[in-house]
C-alpha cells in the first residue's frame, strides 16, 4: 500500500482494491452493447471464378447479381439452426473440379462445351 499526495494536498492510498474497482468502474462505464434483430439472406448466381489457388480445373464465384427472393430470420433463430448445420470441416467443402464443373453446369447453365473450352485457357 502506497500514499500518493495529489494536486490538491489530499492523501489518498492507493490499494489493489481501489486499483481494480476503478478500473472495473471505467469499464462499465466504456461497455458497448451490440444487438442485432433480423438477417437477409440473398442467393446469388454460382459463376465461373478466377482463384489463384485453383489449380486444376474452374473455380467458383458468386455473381455480383442476387435474386429477387430473399429470406428475413430473426436472427438468433438462424444462428441456432445453423449450429447444427456447422459442422463439416474445411477439407469435407472442398470440391474436386469434376463437382465444381457439374455445379456450374447444373446450377448455373453452362454447356459442358462452353466449361471445357474455358477451361482450356487457364
Amino acid at each position: 500500500c502506497s500514499s500518493l499526495t495529489d494536486d490538491d494536498g489530499d492523501d489518498d492510498t492507493v490499494t489493489s482494491h481501489n486499483v481494480e474497482h476503478r478500473v472495473h468502474q471505467r469499464n462499465k462505464r466504456l461497455r458497448r452493447q451490440v444487438t442485432f434483430g433480423q438477417c437477409e439472406i440473398r442467393e446469388y448466381r454460382v459463376v465461373i471464378g478466377n482463384h489463384p489457388a485453383c489449380k486444376k480445373g474452374l473455380p467458383l464465384s458468386l455473381g455480383w447479381e442476387h435474386t429477387k427472393c430473399s429470406l428475413v430470420y430473426d436472427v438468433d433463430h438462424y444462428e441456432h439452426s445453423r449450429s447444427m448445420v456447422r459442422t463439416r470441416s474445411l477439407r469435407e467443402m472442398r470440391l474436386c473440379p469434376k463437382e465444381r464443373k457439374d455445379i456450374l453446369e447444373e446450377v448455373s447453365g453452362y454447356s459442358r462445351s462452353f466449361l471445357d473450352r474455358m477451361e482450356e485457357k487457364r
